[in-house]
């Protein structure tokens, strides 16, 4: 099955000018999704939203719980849900807006799906452009995607939380533990310890 059989696609805001969305805004009626809200975990740093007052009817832009955000330029082409109620949230053009029947695939699921290796790579061969690449919606469409039931979409979206979870906590063990060395190093090598 392809994504765009299964997924209605929705283009993000397009802001006019750089004075709309500032990331020291405050204020304005809504807060405004952009690349550096994402890490390259693909989790939303939702705390951190800038601020704009767009101009006009923005209800097809806003984001809910469930929605999944995908970032159609630039080189890391990932997929982030959701997760957490937004309240006058909106994407900017850089992501499409996906939105999914539950009853057919978990938003969960789509994005670690999107963001395995293969459709990575598809969306690699298929970028356009010479300096920022861009996927074009048409392409994102024909993304293949395999649909298992939902009790199986729902348990590989666990284990990819899991597997998220414990690499976060290797990581702080690997730092930790070379602040610990670096130390002890630095200790012998002024004479106040022994390694």
């Amino acid at each position: 099955m392809k994504v765009g059989e299964i997924v209605e696609i929705q283009f993000g805001f397009q802001t006019r000018g750089r004075r709309h969305a500032n990331a020291a805004n405050r204020h304005g009626s809504h807060s405004l999704i952009q690349i550096k809200d994402v890490d390259n975990a693909g989790n939303l740093l939702a705390d951190q939203l800038s601020k704009i007052t767009p101009t006009g009817s923005v209800d097809r832009y806003l984001v809910t719980k469930g929605d999944v955000l995908f970032l159609s330029r630039g080189q890391n082409n990932i997929a982030v849900t959701i997760r957490q109620p937004l309240e006058n949230t909106i994407a900017s053009y850089y992501f499409y807006i996906l939105r999914v029947d539950p009853k057919r695939v978990l938003p969960k699921y789509l994005a670690w799906f999107i963001n395995q290796p293969s459709a990575q790579a598809f969306f690699g061969s298929a970028g356009q452009g010479s300096l920022v690449k861009m996927v074009p919606k048409s392409t994102f469409e024909e993304l293949e995607i395999q649909l298992p039931s939902l009790n199986t979409q729902k348990a590989i979206a666990e284990l990819d939380v899991l597997q998220k979870k414990e690499a976060h906590a290797m990581e702080h063990l690997v730092r930790s533990r070379k602040r610990l060395i670096d130390g002890l190093s630095l200790k012998a090598a002024t004479g106040e310890s022994q390694i």
